[in-house]
């Protein structure tokens, strides 16, 4: 990839900010597709991904805006909702009509745990997650 540089040698870039996964989203001007999207990760592949970024978090870190609280927020209901669907659909076949009555009314309290959670008040962050019947 030809990212353009300063004369200094640093890339040309705008707008970094930091993301929920400690990478940085930034712009970057490039040779023949002029400013593009771009994240920065400690880890890339790339040998210029990892300058970026090192860059980005040392030398010009007062630029990198912070990753706003409301992202945090959105991922993890996004990762709680995610999990609590998992695990109700790992605890359906509980519900099927063939399934003893005994074993239904085990697994319902668990189920409406789950369907609950966004009722605690720790959510989306503290979650006290149910544990399913034994």
């Amino acid at each position: 990839m030809k990212l353009k540089r300063h004369e200094s040698g640093e890339f040309i870039f705008r707008n970094p900010q930091w993301t929920t996964k400690d990478t940085i989203e930034v712009e970057v001007e490039h040779d023949e597709h002029g400013w593009i999207p771009f994240n920065a990760t400690s880890h890339d592949i790339e040998d210029y991904g990892r300058e970026l970024y090192d860059l980005l978090s040392t030398k010009y870190a007062a630029q990198v805006v912070v990753c706003p609280q409301s992202a945090y927020d959105a991922e993890a209901v996004d990762e709680a909702l995610m999990r609590r669907a998992q695990e109700l659909k790992e605890s359906d076949w509980t519900q099927l009509p063939d399934v003893p009555q005994a074993t239904k009314d085990l697994w319902t309290p668990y189920r409406q745990a789950l369907r609950d959670i966004t009722d605690q008040p720790g959510y989306p962050h503290n979650i006290d997650w149910p544990t399913p019947p034994a």
